[in-house]
């Protein structure tokens, strides 16, 4: 009788887990583990982790990433301002995955790509980030993120 109660408990904690589905609709806002490429702050270079935005579609199945800073261990990477992404579509097990673009404005052609994966807990939402640029590969580097829905929203 106990073997059957142990071999049961698995199956039990599983479909008492929290929902791999995103909110529909939701917004979800998180940070990177590690710190992004310098910006400007009253005239002074400042490294800071990047803010992530995860913006699910009202139906749940797809979700647009915005970055504005790569993770990098350098302090200057080319990367160019102007992101360009499509959304990603997000599995029936609530993983993700895309790439977003990075140009200058004046230059033709793409500086920096960003490869987001990641899954959606519910309310909640983590993953890695892989940044590549294509000026200075040595600054190429990778982080985790996590995200959630924010109180305000909730």
């Amino acid at each position: 009788m106990t073997a059957i109660c142990l071999a049961a408990a698995p199956a039990a904690w599983a479909a008492a887990k929290a929902p791999a589905k995103p909110v529909r609709g939701a917004q979800y806002e998180g940070k990177t583990a590690r710190e992004g490429t310098a910006t400007v702050t009253g005239g002074k270079r400042v490294r800071e982790k990047s803010t992530v935005l995860l913006k699910v579609a009202k139906n749940g199945r797809s979700v647009k990433v915005a970055l504005a800073v790569l993770p990098s261990s350098c302090t200057e990477t080319r990367q160019g301002p102007i992101p360009k992404t499509s959304p990603a579509p997000i599995s029936s097990r609530g993983a993700f995955s895309g790439t977003i673009t990075y140009q200058e404005v004046f230059s033709p052609g793409v500086d920096a790509i960003a490869h987001f994966s990641g899954h959606f807990n519910g309310r909640r939402a983590t993953g890695t980030i892989r940044s590549q640029f294509l000026k200075l590969p040595s600054c190429n580097s990778s982080t985790s993120f996590s995200a959630a829905i924010p109180s305000r929203h909730a």
